[in-house]
């Protein structure tokens, strides 16, 4: 039983941090968001996905931290009624002040800020590495604050301990 329940931790810790410092993609990169699985609705000429996002980041004390944020992407489409399960998206966050943002909470609407699909993109605020096309706005912490005494308020950031 005790080596199960050991498995089942490191199980869960390999899931909850799955980056490490030495495996960070570059040193200009403060950030970087995901989310796996969406969920997409559509309903005439609007098509949306929703989900709950990481975004990993490392502190001042060099943690990795974890911090859930909800997020809505979005388009105007000649679409179906329907609801389905679809892949998420990947974005990497470049400046302070993005970065500031969203570990603050603030609501981040895609149009306000700077964002690229082109990994080599100069003075931008976040590269879209997979998920969101061009045509597409999205929002990042959508969730409104008041709803929080409803859904839970649970612990939003979450960092590694020393090792």
């Amino acid at each position: 039983m005790k080596h199960m329940i050991f498995v089942l931790c490191l199980t869960f810790a390999s899931a909850f941090f799955p980056l490490h410092a030495e495996q960070w993609p570059s040193k200009k990169v403060l950030g970087i968001l995901t989310v796996s699985n969406m969920t997409q609705g559509a309903l005439f000429f609007m098509a949306g996905r929703v989900g709950e996002a990481t975004y990993q980041f490392q502190s001042p004390q060099q943690q990795l931290c974890k911090l859930l944020v909800p997020v809505v992407v979005g388009s105007k489409a000649q679409t179906y009624i329907g609801v389905s399960e679809v892949a998420g998206f990947s974005l990497q966050v470049y400046s302070e002040k993005l970065h500031d943002a969203l570990i603050a909470g603030q609501r981040i609407l895609s149009r306000e800020w700077l964002f690229s699909d082109d990994l080599m993109a100069v003075n931008m605020d976040g590269v879209v590495t997979q998920g969101i096309e061009q045509n597409e706005a999205f929002v990042l912490n959508s969730k409104r604050r008041w709803l929080s005494w409803i859904t839970g308020n649970h612990e939003r950031l979450i960092c590694e301990k020393d090792r």
